[in-house]
């Protein structure tokens, strides 16, 4: 199986998830591993020091093969996940999705590893939480979400499920057998809403373990009005049109809808940029 962290601005050996899994590897007997890949894909204007790389690609021998890539081009998400389903669609069980600051330790890949080998399920999610809440999986109405009070470990079969990128694990052989890419107008916001609304139609198994960990949701912890914000938020409304904009009986919502949300953020932070958003 393959682990995918794209990696921005930050040093590879500070990276959280990249800590994390070797941790996981060097807390258990390497042997219960199968054929593991760490991808790490660096987005950030310059490459990573030589040193830095070779330092962490040394402590992965012996445990898992490892790549880095340096894009300085910074593809968005969506091309960036086309550009890796495609090296590995012939080589790989399953693609696991990871941001470059998620921290857990060994129990994930206890409870992930046996489920991926079974090859039973077309999707794989831990369960995330921000602020002491549980927002992956969840459920989806449109472009509305809804958190899930009580979630069991196990099979989940929700007509409405939804899961935010991080920690996913998704088989190749659902991604080859339905063809299945990413929208490339995409950026980085709304690609796991384009896989999981893709997921859906085509009715596919999902697991949920028995496990948790920490991961910051970019949007809500940015509190504060700034470029930054804004800039995220009008990338959002654009991963709504094209999620849900060419439908034609939810085209005059969404866009009444996108006009009621904007009026609420440009009150809430008192900016009426965030109306031309």
């Amino acid at each position: 199986m393959v682990f995918l962290i794209v990696l921005y601005n930050l040093n590879i050996s500070k990276s959280s998830t990249v800590l994390s899994i070797l941790d996981c590897l060097n807390s258990v007997d390497s042997s219960d591993f199968h054929d593991i890949t760490i991808h790490v894909w660096d987005n950030s204007p310059n490459s990573q020091n030589e040193c830095d790389v070779e330092k962490i690609r040394c402590s992965f021998q012996g445990k898992a093969h490892f790549l880095y890539y340096h894009c300085k081009s910074n593809y968005p998400l969506s091309k960036v996940y086309n550009k890796v389903i495609e090296q590995y669609l012939d080589s790989a069980a399953y693609l696991t999705l990871l941001d470059q600051d998620s921290t857990f330790t060994y129990h994930y890949f206890e409870k992930l590893l046996p489920e991926c080998v079974s090859k039973k399920y077309d999707l794989i999610l831990p369960q995330i939480k921000h602020k002491n809440v549980i927002v992956s999986p969840s459920l989806c109405f449109w472009v509305w979400g809804r958190y899930i009070s009580d979630i069991k470990p196990g099979a989940i079969c929700f007509r409405n499920l939804s899961a935010i990128n991080s920690g996913m694990s998704i088989s190749i052989d659902f991604l080859k057998r339905y063809s299945f890419h990413y929208e490339s107008s995409l950026k980085n916001y709304c690609t796991d809403d384009y896989f999981m609304r893709f997921f859906r139609e085509r009715k596919g198994s999902a697991f949920v373990l028995d496990y948790i960990f920490e991961h910051d949701l970019s949007l809500s912890t940015l509190n504060s009005n700034s470029d930054i914000l804004r800039s995220r938020y009008k990338e959002l409304l654009t991963g709504w049109r094209i999620l849900h904009g060419n439908d034609i009986i939810y085209k005059l919502p969404l866009e009444l809808y996108i006009v009621a949300h904007k009026i609420k953020m440009a009150i809430k932070y008192k900016d009426t940029r965030y109306l031309w958003c």
